[in-house]
């Protein structure tokens, strides 16, 4: 009994011992980097690119588990699972890098071809015992919505890319085409195996068996699918080999430009910044960039880099890597850390305007926020409601 009196006592006693100990004071914020700053923000968006997916992960594990408990599947019949997405929140592309994009256009072609595969694989099961009954009618409808409109997420996604980077990926716009043609192609087929569902769902409703011409015509839709779902599984990896390809060789483009015009004065090297900065500015203005505009950004920010070493004055250089970062980042189709960084610029080169020796510069004025007027993305479709 002594100790069961004790024990409580003893606890709340430790609580309040806990409870007095001061907070650790706080220590004094660093000095702001920027460059650090612009890393960060890269980084923050791909990590929340990385929580999105995981919340999708967890929803559709958590809907696939919801439907199973409430529509329970008699012992006999076969079960096909469909790994359904949970809609995504309309958002826009001034939040996605060129990877981002490609990356989101592979995960969709996968689903694509995952969602009409399902669909082959329902039907073929409804129909393995030579009869269909209306639920399993209704089932297969729903399946063949889910592939429908994961096809058409897919494309919307592709679409999205040509208006955004056909003209600065050029090279990839062929496998890019055959991609598209893929999709098409599964789309006939599943409407094809969708056509004859319902011929039988008319055969069932009159009380009629199926026929031999129509279990063929099943077995022949079904094969059409997986034969295009293999087809589109080898063009979704020849389109990403060629995007990588093209991307990495564009960026070597960009950094093998050699200055032409330098200059040793102060304030004409900081005039040279400041027609880059003019420059990218401009070239971002549509949220696109053509191979032209980065060749014509990447020169004068050859020419501008080399006119800051030139000078040897130290308050100059840090602008270098800073034009560095914005054409290193439009050659490599992100829009979001160049626009930020070249307003990063901006703000230095005021700091540095009208010092000693500096001149007085026209700095253009450059928001450091999403750029307006960026196009909006698809929504993701909203399957198994």
């Amino acid at each position: 009994m002594r100790t069961k009196v004790l024990f409580p006592i003893l606890f709340i006693a430790f609580l309040s011992l806990a409870a007095c100990k001061q907070a650790p004071a706080p220590t004094a914020p660093p000095p702001v980097n920027t460059q650090a700053t612009v890393d960060a923000a890269v980084a923050a968006t791909a990590n929340a690119q990385v929580a999105v997916e995981a919340t999708i992960d967890a929803a559709v594990n958590a809907t696939a588990t919801a439907n199973a408990l409430a529509n329970p599947t008699p012992t006999n019949t076969a079960v096909v699972v469909v790994v359904t997405p949970t809609p995504v929140a309309e958002d826009t592309v001034a939040t996605m890098t060129e990877d981002e994009l490609a990356a989101l256009i592979d995960e969709a072609v996968a689903e694509a071809y995952a969602a009409s595969a399902a669909y082959s694989d329902a039907a073929a099961a409804s129909a393995a015992d030579d009869t269909v009954t209306q639920e399993e009618i209704q089932t297969t409808d729903v399946y063949y919505t889910d592939a429908e409109e994961a096809i058409a997420y897919a494309e919307e996604l592709m679409q999205v890319y040509y208006d955004l980077y056909g003209e600065l990926a050029y090279e990839v716009v062929d496998e890019l085409d055959q991609l598209e043609s893929e999709m098409a192609s599964l789309t006939d087929a599943i409407l094809l195996l969708n056509d004859t569902m319902t011929e039988i769902a008319d055969l069932m409703e009159q009380g009629l068996a199926m026929t031999e011409d129509v279990l063929a015509q099943l077995d022949s839709a079904t094969q059409l699918i997986t034969e295009n779902v293999a087809t589109a599984q080898a063009a979704s990896e020849a389109w990403h080999t060629a995007y990588q390809s093209a991307q990495t060789a564009r960026m070597d483009a960009v950094n093998a430009i050699q200055p032409t015009d330098i200059t040793a004065n102060p304030a004409a090297a900081l005039q040279s910044v400041a027609d880059f900065a003019q420059l990218g500015q401009s070239a971002m203005a549509d949220y696109k960039i053509t191979p032209e505009e980065l060749t014509a950004l990447a020169q004068q920010g050859a020419n501008a880099t080399a006119s800051l070493n030139a000078t040897g004055n130290p308050k100059l250089q840090d602008l270098s890597g800073m034009i560095n970062g914005v054409t290193g980042m439009l050659a490599a189709g992100d829009i979001p850390a160049a626009q930020a960084n070249l307003s990063q610029l901006s703000m230095a080169m005021n700091a540095l305007n009208g010092l000693p020796g500096m001149g007085d510069v026209a700095v253009p004025s450059i928001p450091g926020g999403s750029m307006s007027g960026a196009p909006s993305m698809p929504t993701k479709p909203s399957r198994r409601k």
